[in-house]
């Protein structure tokens, strides 16, 4: 079984920290060099149209997530748009 990498959602510009903080965690994962790198790899990733290999699903809350089956790409977003 392969493991999911997690991808972060598009970060709150007033939040800086956070969206280092995601970057930490995840962004040798993806082979980005900055948190800025990071944030335009899941702008992308929620830019795309929702066909197969992409699915996409809302939660109870309301927020999306999205898996990408090839490459075992998930991120959720909020219904804040996070």
């Amino acid at each position: 079984m392969k493991s999911v990498r997690w991808l972060a959602v598009p970060f709150d510009p007033f939040d800086p920290e956070s969206r280092l903080e995601h970057f930490l965690r995840h962004g040798h994962e993806f082979g980005a060099d900055s948190a800025e790198e990071y944030e335009a790899m899941a702008d992308k990733f929620w830019h795309r149209p929702v066909i197969p290999p992409l699915h996409e699903c809302t939660r109870g809350n309301g927020a999306k997530c999205r898996y990408d089956r090839e490459t075992d790409e998930y991120s959720v977003m909020t219904t804040r748009g996070l």
